[in-house]
C-alpha cells in the first residue's frame, strides 16, 4: 500500500510540521495494553546519542521500558487497525505538507514498533531526537501513539516549537524526526503507554514485510 494514496482522514495542526489525530476507537488501545502485559517481556529502554555508550541503559536520561511488536505474528501486524491508523495518519500529513515526501517514492515502517510503558515519576527527561547520522539514520517522521490517558504529567514537549502535546487514550501525533523537532517527555504522574514507530526511507526484509 502505497504511503502517498489518498486519504480522506484529518489532522490538527498543533505547531510547524506537528499534526494530532484521534484514533475514533479507542478500546483497541487498551487491549494493546492488555496484549503488552500479558507477554511479561518488558525489557528497560536504551538511549543513544548521549555521552554514555550508544545502547546503554541511563535512568538520568530515559526511565521506561518496552517491548517490541515484532512478538506478533506478521498476519496480527499486517491486519492490526492500529498501524492502519498509522498509515492513514502519515497519508494525510504527507498530502498537507507535499515537501515531506520530495524525492521519496515511498515509506516504511523499517522498525518494528514498540510499547513504552512509564511509571509515576519516570520520563524520557533529556531532549532528544529520533534521527542521528549514526544511529536510526534513516529515520523519517515519528509516530506516537498514547495508549492511555494520564491525568497530569507525560507530555511530549518540543524545544524548538511551540507545542506540547498530553497523553490523552487513542491521540496520535506525527512529527518530523530529526533536529528541529527536538522533544522530551515531562514526568508523569502515573503509569503511561505509549506506540511508538517510525517512518523510514528504506524498506527492511526483518519487519512488516514491506511497506504499508
Amino acid at each position: 500500500m502505497d504511503v502517498l494514496e489518498s486519504s480522506t482522514f484529518i489532522g490538527t495542526k498543533v505547531g510547524p510540521f506537528v499534526k494530532e489525530y484521534q484514533l475514533a476507537d479507542s478500546s483497541m488501545c487498551r487491549d494493546l495494553i492488555e496484549w503488552a502485559e500479558s507477554q511479561n517481556a518488558w525489557e528497560e529502554s536504551k538511549v543513544f546519542g548521549f555521552e554514555s555508550s550508544p545502547g546503554d541503559i541511563n535512568p538520568e536520561v530515559r526511565s521506561s521500558r518496552e517491548i517490541s511488536l515484532s512478538l506478533m505474528s506478521e498476519d496480527e501486524l499486517n491486519e492490526s487497525p492500529i498501524l492502519r491508523f498509522a498509515t492513514d495518519c502519515v497519508n494525510e500529513y504527507i498530502q498537507d505538507w507535499t515537501e515531506a515526501g520530495l524525492g521519496i517514492p515511498c515509506l516504511w515502517i523499517r522498525e518494528a514498533p514498540v510499547i513504552l510503558k512509564y511509571e509515576k515519576g519516570e520520563a524520557y527527561s533529556k531532549v532528544h531526537t529520533d534521527f542521528s547520522p549514526v544511529a536510526n539514520s534513516d529515520r523519517h517522521l515519528t509516530f506516537c501513539l498514547y495508549l492511555n490517558t494520564v491525568s497530569e504529567g507525560g507530555e511530549l514537549s518540543f524545544e524548538y516549537v511551540p507545542a506540547t502535546v498530553a497523553p490523552i487514550e487513542g491521540k496520535g501525533v506525527l512529527f518530523p524526526s530529526g533536529w528541529t523537532h527536538a522533544h522530551h517527555t515531562t514526568p508523569t504522574s502515573e503509569t503511561r503507554y505509549v506506540l511508538q514507530l517510525w517512518w523510514s526511507y528504506q524498506p527492511s526484509e526483518d519487519v512488516l514485510g514491506g511497506k504499508l
